[in-house]
């Protein structure tokens, strides 16, 4: 497994691109409504459990990053500004 030391820009790049591939990724961030450190293993292009309803804010303008939580099974944001580390497909990028 490599690791290697990216921005948080990169990483959030990296993070779309995951999803729009819907491949599996895990992220380790700082929760933005408590602080709490969380470790989340996620993937994108999940269409299970949609209703059709519409987000009533867009979260590009708040930072987060909508994905599918393979744990707890639902959806949940991702605060860009506290990404720690990304890993994708066995590389794990630090976030600088």
């Amino acid at each position: 497994m490599s690791e290697k030391i990216i921005s948080r820009q990169e990483a959030v790049a990296k993070i779309n691109a995951a999803k729009g591939s819907g491949r599996i990724f895990t992220v380790r961030f700082y929760k933005r409504t408590t602080g709490e450190f969380r470790v989340m293993n996620c993937r994108g292009r999940v269409l299970k459990g949609l209703t059709g309803g519409e987000l009533k804010f867009d979260p590009e303008e708040h930072r987060l990053i909508s994905v599918y939580d393979m744990q707890n099974n639902g959806y949940r944001m991702i605060n860009a500004d506290t990404i720690q580390e990304v890993t994708i497909h066995g590389e794990t990028f630090k976030v600088s």
